[in-house]
């Protein structure tokens, strides 16, 4: 928070600085209170069931590290609604 507000300060009319990483609802207002930004960036992911015909569970998984083949990542909405809100309520 500190160096996004001294790196915004040093020309906040010609530059614009968005802070990306780590907002989340439990974060952002202190993210922007802090640093008088106009721009967040944030991935507010869910996730869901994957639609698929058949599954064997054991044949190994490709999907990412930590989930399962079987549930696709998905962006949620109601997260993204809850995260705006909080950050225009600053």
């Amino acid at each position: 928070v500190d160096s996004i507000k001294q790196i915004a300060g040093q020309d906040g009319k010609r530059m614009s600085v968005m802070a990306r990483s780590g907002v989340e609802e439990e974060t952002v207002k202190k993210i922007v209170s802090a640093t008088g930004g106009k721009g967040i960036h944030f991935s507010a992911t869910g996730s869901r069931p994957r639609e698929m015909a058949f599954q064997n569970p054991k044949i190994a998984a490709m999907g990412e590290e930590g989930m399962s083949e079987y549930v696709v990542r998905t962006v949620d909405a109601e997260r993204v609604r809850t995260i705006r809100a909080l950050a225009e309520s600053c």
